[in-house]
């Protein structure tokens, strides 16, 4: 993928990016769980899919904190749309932050998964029974 701004794009099918803070690689956790099921979704429907993993924003640790650039590269200009994964990537940055840091998302279609954001079309689990 060309991710230069000033090209354009050219792709056959629409392309998805989902951004999220941090992929669990060793012990099967849920993190490996979505992107299965994402890219299961994307092939059912002719999509191209982008795991994007930067960290948490605002994190106290500038070490953690220079992974955040990648979530700059998401974009109208490079993708189709967006899907935030948004709970630990604004465990210190909080909501607001997380919607403010993110505006170079506008004009994409977003929605939220596991976290409801203000303004946002959001997918959560109540965790009740029935």
């Amino acid at each position: 993928m060309n991710l230069n701004p000033t090209a354009k794009r050219k792709r056959r099918r629409p392309m998805i990016a989902v951004l999220i803070h941090y992929i669990e690689r060793s012990s099967g956790g849920y993190e490996q769980v979505l992107r299965r099921a994402f890219v299961t979704a994307c092939k059912q429907h002719d999509l191209d899919f982008v795991l994007v993993c930067g960290s948490e924003l605002d994190a106290p640790s500038p070490e953690l904190r220079v992974h955040n650039q990648i979530y700059n590269l998401v974009n109208a200009e490079h993708f189709d749309g967006a899907i935030l994964v948004p709970a630990g990537i604004c465990a210190y940055s909080g909501t607001d932050g997380l919607l403010t840091r993110l505006a170079n998302l506008e004009g994409l279609p977003i929605c939220s998964l596991g976290l409801v954001l203000p303004g946002v079309p959001s997918i959560v689990a109540d965790n009740g029974v029935g």
